[in-house]
């Protein structure tokens, strides 16, 4: 499912939208009846499409974002879709 999140990045007076793909962390489960199991999954997101201003600005972002700040994001965004399905 394709979600949009709203980064107020510090080099932009208005909001850049973000669409990513988000999948939520699954528990595992540490024993089946058959002795095996499967661990558990942290959340991940799929950033997909930067938008400013209506505008696409995927390919500008991908060469000015370093790999640490791209990562930020991304837990980011994690930690923002925990937050908005802990109600």
């Amino acid at each position: 499912m394709k979600n949009t999140y709203e980064w107020e990045w510090s080099s932009t007076e208005e909001a850049i939208s973000i669409d990513y793909h988000f999948t939520p962390a699954d528990a595992g489960v540490m024993y089946y009846a058959d002795g095996s199991g499967e661990p558990p999954t942290p959340a991940h997101v799929d950033i997909v499409k930067f938008k400013f201003r209506g505008v696409d600005i995927t390919e500008l972002m991908d060469m000015m974002l370093t790999h640490n700040l791209l990562d930020e994001l991304e837990m980011e965004i994690v930690e923002w879709e925990g937050d908005r399905h802990d109600v």
